[in-house]
């Protein structure tokens, strides 16, 4: 142990005086969009620290009421729901984020028929979708009534997203920060008020689906106020374009969910509910250790955006920096949670979890992989490769499907674990690459050793 600390502790030092080299060698433009960046990050940052904090509680509140089957049966009907709407969302709001980054006059135009195709479209096939797998895989009964419940729930929470990624797009953050402050402390307090009544998984989400159609409400009367009139267009002509040119994000969105939570029905499927609680457990962790870095990369796109469609050698420059800055975090943030994994578990979730160490340390060794690959998407997005996304995270769904097929039913959460670290490795070295090869194309080039 002392050995590792002391490596780590050099590699750590490394990387500090990398991030201040760059710093140093960057010329004012690129200092000011990164103080830009760290700005609209205050906001973006605690957004997201509030999501997962909550999502933690919940899920905290969740195990210790209801016990690990029932924390097992809300991760498998959410992936369910969120596989389904991942395809049939079309992934418009990564399109709408960077064309109104670009132009704000183009706001009133995506929004409405990016809100059409969400409420004619995407949510009542996608309800319709979930519960026809649902029943296709054998769920019947309550279980059957959660991944219902939940394609509902999830549906209207992509229409929020819709609102959340123009609020993005015009650096309005603290916009979005607000409206989901609202959503995360109703759906708390009323998970706990429903838990201390007696109520179960039928009933929070109902809740939850309630709550995210009063979230769009508030969030379109706030876009109206800020940024542009809100209404809803049908115009077939655009929905034709506008999904032709996004769909390729909302496969490589669906790719990457799969990557994300295919471990969770195939462990749901061959080893049951208890041991897919305990790695949601884990995973849960792991997904609030990266908000912060998750945050940032979201200010940060918009940003990129904008400065690519401008000055390419000055987006390389911005990329170079930021990706360093991200590294840094990512590998501090592998080492607490691998260090400190089963204190970290038993103090949040109790004994019961004591197992959920094992999978923490795991994903954790994977953590600055899966942040990067959320940098490189972002890039990617904003060189307008969505396709190229596509083409490297749908290959990496394949690996890790399969992967999972060998190992689950041998090694459970831990074979699941490792899947995930292997397949986002895999996933990053394409991604990093394909940018290299762009930036090279712009001739503009990169150096990110």
């Amino acid at each position: 142990m002392k050995t590792f600390r002391i490596c780590l502790g050099k590699v750590i030092t490394v990387f500090s005086n990398g991030v201040a080299s760059v710093l140093q060698e960057s010329d004012k433009s690129i200092i000011s969009k990164l103080r830009e960046i760290f700005r609209n990050s205050t906001f973006s940052i605690s957004t997201h620290v509030l999501n997962l904090g909550v999502n933690l509680v919940i899920a905290i509140l969740l195990a210790r009421w209801l016990g690990p089957e029932a924390l097992g049966q809300y991760a498998l009907a959410t992936s369910i729901a969120g596989i389904v709407f991942g395809i049939i969302n079309f992934g418009l709001q990564g399109i709408l984020t960077r064309e109104v980054a670009r132009n704000k006059k183009n706001a009133q135009e995506y929004l409405g028929n990016a809100l059409g195709i969400r409420l004619f479209i995407s949510l009542p096939i996608g309800v319709m979708l979930s519960s026809v797998i649902g029943f296709g895989l054998g769920f019947r009964g309550e279980t059957l009534t959660l991944v219902c419940l939940a394609s509902v729930y999830v549906g209207f929470s992509g229409i929020v997203a819709l609102f959340y990624a123009l609020f993005q797009a015009v650096r309005r953050f603290e916009n979005q920060f607000s409206i989901n402050l609202f959503y995360k402390i109703a759906s708390l307090l009323g998970c706990f008020f429903l838990l201390e009544k007696g109520c179960g998984l039928v009933s929070i989400f109902m809740l939850f689906a309630g709550l995210q159609a009063v979230t769009a409400t508030l969030a379109a009367f706030k876009t109206s106020r800020v940024i542009c009139h809100v209404r809803i267009n049908i115009d077939r002509i655009f929905w034709g374009a506008f999904i032709r040119e996004s769909f390729p994000l909302s496969l490589a969105g669906t790719a990457e969910f799969v990557n994300l939570k295919s471990d969770a029905v195939i462990l749901g499927t061959f080893k049951g509910a208890i041991d897919t609680g305990i790695y949601n457990g884990a995973y849960n962790l792991y997904l609030g250790a990266i908000a912060p870095l998750y945050a940032f990369i979201i200010a940060f796109y918009p940003t990129f955006s904008k400065t690519y469609a401008t000055s390419k050698k000055e987006a390389s420059r911005l990329f170079r920096s930021t990706f360093i800055l991200i590294t840094t975090g990512s590998f501090i943030l592998a080492f607490i949670l691998i260090v400190f994994s089963k204190d970290i578990v038993t103090m949040i979730y109790g004994q019961k979890f004591a197992d959920s160490a094992i999978p923490l340390m795991i994903l954790a060794a994977g953590l600055p992989f899966i942040i990067l690959n959320r940098l490189n998407n972002y890039t990617l997005i904003a060189m307008g490769l969505q396709k190229i996304i596509f083409y490297i995270i749908s290959s990496g769904a394949v690996f890790n499907v399969i992967a999972n097929l060998f190992l689950i039913p041998k090694y459970s959460y831990v074979g699941a674990s490792i899947t995930t670290v292997v397949t986002e490795g895999l996933v990053f070295g394409a991604g990093i690459w394909m940018i290299i090869v762009r930036l090279k194309k712009d001739r503009v080039g990169l150096d990110v050793v």
